[in-house]
């Protein structure tokens, strides 16, 4: 639940918005007749400025004076207040995520266009629902003020009796405000007691003031009173996992692994095993693994958070309940313990910096404020913060196990905070975990044991999926390719079901920038010769998979358009819906001029994988490619079509997952970059743009291309478009990182498609949902078997 703090903050917003109606308008009035005497602006500014006296110290009632009438000048009425402030509570209360101001009031002014008179409260939740409904991040004050701003700016109808009624229950509200009867008399004074104002006066009044108003004016009103006010939480939200009346207890889930995640099962110290682990272990806060809405945070650990007025100092609640596997409690030591272990530049952590929590954290950035509170400060402010948080990498240690004499890595030496404990494990056949039966969320979990087998391939996958043999898979990644999992689901209806994540990720060719890649015209050949569309035919198959997306993905609120991109070089097609030949012949000319560059042949040898050219015969190379999910697909058909475009030779070397993520994170000399050439590879991000950025940040060992490549102006936008709170914009910053992307340097992730991948589950597995990308639900706390 949002707190109630900014819900105030909207209702302020809406009472300087029917204040500066009432003003207005008898301001108007007073020009075309006398006036007894009755209350001013300054005078309803003054007593708004006692009510609010608790939330912001030191702004006098002058200062409210000039914001108030600032705010008035920007304000049409609209819909009553009574809906705005109802509708906006209900709505924010179900929403983890936020809304930019523009979003905000594009949904409610397009449910509010067709009703001059006004909407209904259904019709009002509809739009703001819709619009909070695929919104990561928080909603500021400043958002909200000019989101109501903007869409009433276009609303006739409010009446006197909603501006006297809504304002006496917005103050009413206020701790050491005045009364509801007094400030009643107070609106009914300034509106009421003035002889010949007809409501058609006011709404000419209005209209008047309306034409010369500016939405940026509410902006400031509120910035001005933020600026003046101590540091107030706007942002609050609670709830944690609540038993299911309709459980089932008992059980075995069984489980399908495409890999075993090898020796090291610490879970800051390796890359590939948080499907295996995360339901030993807890974070702060999770996705609501219980609901449809992919985006829902609740609490884990915390039982509840804050985020300050400045957008950058968290505060998390710890559940006092929470405990550690051998007992102990959970504390805010360990958290801060945690978070800084993780950032710890003289450790390797492969797994917590993949999404790069370095982005919004850096060692020392935390503090336990007691036993049971964590105040976390990060770098700028950002709605991308806590969805990050949310992600399985993040799991809270214990920092009495972390520094004790146990070997960490040991399957049986683990501990957490989490469901399950550790079992039997058989290295490469299968992992088992048993029920922790003093989990300190009492009723949790539903079944007794969990039981993962590996299956490396996808006909023994798919047999096993068909005879029961396992329930589901651990995360969205198996041996079988997404048409596969189609026709499985088309011939398995009434025992499997097919789901499918949102966009996973781009998918494409990593490039670690190795030699001959650290030469650009290598990369810009590459990133122009690539038949994208032809990947999409072939291995196209789920929700959304139908068109070749860029990095960023096409058509959200920050990336390219479909019809942008379908006409961008390496994405176009020529007229009969082949390679584009512009884009084959700059790449033949790239790839010449190199090769006149180097007469006497070119060897790269940095690597396990070598780079031979040799003048007259060409050029051979070596491809490494992990095999999981259609990537060893994936990387014949990059090969074909690079002997069949650039007569380049590749040879084709799959290798097991985990020694392959081993190779990426491997040090070779050359700028850091991991130990191999070129790999198919994808992504599963968060699809919000510095997620999506941070890949390209240098944390992970295999990518070094912007501290390495990236021209200065790209590194500043990295910043920039993350702290840039214009949503306008920060899309301008990211539109011109995405051109950058398309037309010169294509990064260390060269980008075919958008990929999403099917998590297979048997129907008689109960309550699981999918969750916003494969780093989510893998705790299993809150799943039973119905038999």
């Amino acid at each position: 639940m949002r707190s109630v703090h900014l819900l105030r903050w909207v209702l302020m917003a809406v009472l300087a918005a029917t204040l500066t109606f009432a003003a207005v308008a008898c301001g108007s009035a007073e020009e075309a007749q006398p006036q007894p005497a009755g209350a001013t602006a300054e005078e309803m500014a003054a007593i708004v400025q006692e009510a609010m006296a608790a939330q912001q110290p030191g702004v006098t009632s002058e200062e409210m004076a000039a914001a108030i009438q600032s705010a008035m000048q920007a304000q049409q009425p609209g819909v009553t207040t009574q809906d705005v402030a109802s509708e906006i509570a209900k709505a924010l209360a179900a929403q983890p995520g936020g809304v930019t101001s523009q979003e905000m009031a594009s949904a409610i002014s397009s449910a509010m266009a067709a009703q001059p008179g006004g909407v209904t409260s259904q019709e009002m939740a509809s739009a703001i629902s819709s619009a909070l409904a695929e919104q990561p991040g928080g909603v500021t004050s400043e958002e909200m003020a000019s989101a109501i701003a903007n869409a009433l700016a276009e609303q006739p109808g409010v009446t006197t009796d909603d501006v006297a009624s809504e304002i006496a229950k917005a103050l009413a509200a206020q701790p050491g405000g005045v009364t509801e009867e007094q400030m009643a008399m107070a609106v009914e004074s300034a509106l009421m007691a003035q002889p010949g104002i007809s409501q058609e006066d006011i709404q000419m009044a209005v209209e008047s003031a309306v034409e010369v108003a500016v939405a940026a004016a509410v902006q400031e009103a509120v910035t001005t009173a933020f600026a003046q006010a101590e540091v107030v939480e706007i942002t609050g939200v609670a709830g944690q996992a609540m038993v299911n009346p309709n459980a089932k207890y008992g059980g075995t889930l069984t489980i399908a692994d495409y890999l075993f995640p090898g020796l090291n099962h610490h879970p800051y110290e390796h890359d590939g095993h948080h499907m295996n682990i995360n339901s030993m272990h807890g974070k702060l806060i999770e996705f609501n693994p219980e609901t449809e809405d992919r985006w829902d945070l609740r609490g884990d650990l915390a039982a509840s958070w804050e985020v300050a007025g400045d957008g950058v100092t968290y505060t998390f609640n710890l559940d006092p309940r929470a405990t550690w596997h051998d007992g102990q409690p959970v504390t805010a030591e360990d958290v801060v313990y945690s978070l800084d272990t993780m950032q710890d530049p003289d450790t390797e952590r492969p797994r917590p910096t993949f999404v790069h929590l370095d982005s919004y954290y850096k060692q020392g950035n935390s503090r336990a404020v007691d036993q049971n509170t964590v105040q976390v400060t990060i770098e700028y402010p950002s709605g991308e913060f806590l969805p990050t948080l949310a992600l399985a990498y993040f799991n809270i240690i214990a920092k009495h196990w972390d520094e004790s004499d146990l070997d960490k890595t040991k399957w049986s030496n683990s501990m957490g905070a989490g469901p399950f404990l550790p079992g039997e494990i058989e290295n490469d056949v299968s992992m088992e975990l048993i029920k922790n039966p003093d989990y300190w969320k009492e009723g949790f979990p539903y079944v007794d044991r969990i039981h993962h087998f590996i299956i490396t391939e996808s006909g023994p996958t798919i047999a096993a999926f068909r005879t029961g043999r396992v329930l589901t898979q651990s995360w969205a990644v198996t041996p079988i390719s997404n048409k596969e999992a189609v026709k499985l689901g088309e011939e398995e209806p009434d025992k499997l079901d097919v789901l499918w994540t949102g966009s996973f990720g781009p998918a494409g060719m990593l490039m670690p920038i190795n030699p001959p890649f650290n030469d650009l015209r290598i990369r810009q050949a590459f990133n122009l010769v690539f038949d994208r569309h032809e990947f999409v035919e072939v291995f196209g198959a789920g929700p959304g998979t139908d068109l070749a997306a860029p990095y960023f993905g096409v058509d959200n609120w920050y990336g390219y358009t479909a019809e942008e991109v379908a006409n961008a070089p390496g994405y176009r097609q020529g007229p009969n819906g082949e390679k584009h030949p512009d884009d084959i012949a700059e790449a033949k000319r790239l790839l010449a001029e190199w090769e006149a560059d180097h007469p006497n042949g070119f060897e790269a040898t940095d690597t396990t994988d070598p780079w031979i050219y040799t003048p007259g015969e060409g050029h051979k190379f070596t491809m490494m490619t992990r095999i999981s999910g259609d990537k060893v697909s994936w990387a014949e058909l990059q090969l074909e079509q690079l002997r069949r475009f650039l007569d380049i030779d590749g040879t084709l070397v799959p290798i097991d997952s985990a020694a392959g993520i081993s190779r990426y994170n491997a040090e070779t000399g050359y700028s850091g970059a991991g130990d191999f050439l070129v790999a198919a590879q994808d992504l599963g991000q968060l699809m919000m743009p510095s997620t999506q950025i941070s890949f390209f940040d240098g944390a992970e060992t295999c990518c070094k291309w912007l501290s390495e490549f990236a021209p200065q102006w790209f590194r500043d936008a990295v910043v920039e478009q993350a702290t840039e709170q214009d949503p306008e914009k920060r899309k301008e910053i990211v539109r011109k990182m995405q051109k950058y992307l398309i037309e010169e340097d294509p990064g260390p992730l060269l980008t075919l498609w958008h990929s999403v991948r099917p998590h297979i589950v048997n129907k008689k597995l109960q309550n699981f949902y999918m969750g916003p990308t494969l780093y989510s639900q893998m705790k299993w706390e809150h799943v039973w078997i119905e038999e």
